[in-house]
């Protein structure tokens, strides 16, 4: 319906490149042998950070709030580099872990003071904005689990149990949000063909057919009286 009657919205195509981008971090560490997901789980890492920010632009876009890319490129670029130097330089997972969560949630992040003072139109633009917080918590209670709960790393890293959790939570969210946003933009476009029906493109008031409806939705629906006055104006544009 959105491709037939208005152009497919930009944070769709942002939203499908985070997406394939997530997948295929997914698809790293399964078709990895388990012995090794240890040792490669750089890469898969940066994908999921790459994923985050343009996550992070897609739901920006939706709820039509201009935030500069030089945060997100800071931060990753950041993350990046100090994934590499704990991985390969230092070998220490625990603080690897804990850059990977905190770079995630700086991501998340940006702007969310001002993104919470928006006032979205409709009730799924909210819970889109709920994503983020949801996001940030999840990292961080995953993060948590993984400190407090598994007494050696790289046990974790081979537990099929938590792999398949912490999958199985990106994968919902990215269906949750892709959810909401073409129930949004499904939204949008109720909402324009609407305007289109019931409004002078001219003057932005009701037309006849409009003014008819809500005097007869009034008449059905208030227990007091009204009075409704139509004016014809010649030599309107003049």
């Amino acid at each position: 319906v959105a491709s037939a009657l208005y152009k497919i919205p930009k944070y769709f195509t942002w939203y499908a490149a985070a997406m394939l981008i997530a997948s295929s971090s997914l698809l790293i560490f399964n078709i990895s042998p388990p012995q090794f997901i240890t040792q490669i789980s750089f890469i898969p890492s940066v994908l999921l950070l790459l994923a985050c920010v343009l996550t992070t632009h897609t739901i920006h876009l939706r709820l039509q709030l201009n935030t500069p890319w030089h945060y997100r490129l800071t931060v990753l670029i950041s993350g990046i580099t100090l994934l590499y130097i704990f991985k390969f330089i230092y070998h220490d997972d625990l603080i690897y872990l804990a850059v990977l969560t905190t770079a995630i949630c700086l991501i998340f992040s940006q702007n969310i003071i001002r993104l919470f003072q928006l006032k979205p139109p409709h009730r799924l633009d909210r819970l889109l904005r709920a994503c983020i917080p949801l996001i940030i918590m999840l990292a961080i209670g995953r993060a948590i689990l993984l400190y407090t709960l598994v007494e050696d790393y790289h046990h974790a890293n081979n537990d099929h149990l938590t792999l398949a959790s912490t999958q199985f939570l990106v994968f919902f969210m990215s269906l949750f949000i892709l959810t909401l946003l073409y129930g949004g933009t499904y939204q949008d476009i109720l909402t324009r063909l609407h305007e289109e029906r019931s409004t002078d493109p001219l003057t932005g008031l009701l037309n006849r057919r409009a003014i008819y409806e809500y005097l007869h939705y009034i008449q059905q629906n208030s227990v007091s009286e009204h009075a409704a006055i139509l004016c014809d104006i010649d030599y309107f544009k003049k």
